[in-house]
């Protein structure tokens, strides 16, 4: 499966969304959801091919993050523009969530939380389980950072 057929997926963007949300709420103790600065990498990020093959083989440490940028440059090289030619798809991920009943959102504290005690099905496709496993790693990495620091080390901004 290539890239364009992954990013033409809204389902596995969702999906993909969804397990962000989830890990990173863990990660912040069940207290803090991410805002949707925290999402708008994630997609541009786990359905670049390069960065989701390398990203998927990290274990969850702080400090293999920045090892990962180190040892992979080519994960923030032209994320931003990726990341803006996405954002529809970024958002009409989070729209399938919210129609399936799977993320909340909190205008008091503008953050996303997962439902509890949802199901989502497995995914079949060794590429999809990839996509899924960088998007669980990049949600318990981001919980760890400030978006100062996620915006420096990747080199986007808003």
């Amino acid at each position: 499966m290539n890239e364009f057929q992954i990013v033409q997926n809204h389902g596995i963007a969702a999906i993909s969304l969804y397990h962000f949300i989830k890990e990173y709420y863990a990660a912040k103790d069940k207290i803090e959801g991410p805002s949707l600065s925290y999402l708008m990498p994630v997609l541009p990020i786990v359905f670049n091919e390069e960065s989701n093959k390398r990203l998927s083989q990290n274990q969850k440490r702080t400090s293999s993050f920045y090892k990962s940028l180190a040892d992979e440059r080519a994960i923030p090289v032209g994320l931003q523009s990726r990341m803006e030619d996405m954002y529809k798809d970024t958002l009409e991920a989070i729209d399938i969530c919210f129609y399936k009943n799977i993320i909340e959102y909190s205008s008091e504290s503008s953050q996303f939380y997962p439902k509890s005690r949802i199901e989502v099905p497995d995914l079949v496709y060794d590429d999809n389980k990839t996509i899924i496993a960088s998007s669980k790693l990049l949600g318990f990495w981001f919980a760890k950072l400030s978006i100062e620091e996620i915006c420096i080390s990747l080199n986007i901004n808003f």
